[in-house]
């Protein structure tokens, strides 16, 4: 699994990493259900994580769960992961939409890094 999948992922679940998700619950995946036990979930209905550490924790053992029930690999390309999550249930919106906001969010982090948007 490539790196700018998740990055651009977790920067478009965030808006930036600006969302009160991120800054107050320290969830950077929009992540509703544990998996780990790492967090409580809000009234809202995501996931409150005492740090980042906890919620990435969580977020790879989806991740995992996934692999281990999907009935595909896990693809490397932005529409490929956003239709393979859709297709799991990670979220709601549509493929293209999450898809774009990936590309955005991983060319927005790689500007903040100062890195070749690969």
């Amino acid at each position: 699994m490539q790196i700018k999948l998740i990055m651009g992922q977790a920067y478009h679940e965030t808006g930036g990493y600006t969302s009160t998700l991120a800054q107050q619950y320290n969830n950077i995946f929009g992540i509703t259900n544990h998996v780990t036990g790492n967090g409580t979930q809000t009234k809202s209905g995501f996931m409150d994580y005492k740090d980042f550490l906890a919620c990435i924790e969580d977020y790879f053992s989806i991740l995992i769960y996934y692999m281990n029930t999907s009935q595909r690999e896990v693809p490397d390309t932005f529409i490929g992961f956003a239709t393979w999550l859709k297709e799991n249930g990670y979220y709601t919106d549509t493929v293209n939409n999450y898809a774009n906001g990936m590309i955005n969010g991983w060319t927005q982090t790689a500007k903040l890094l100062n890195i070749d948007n690969l």
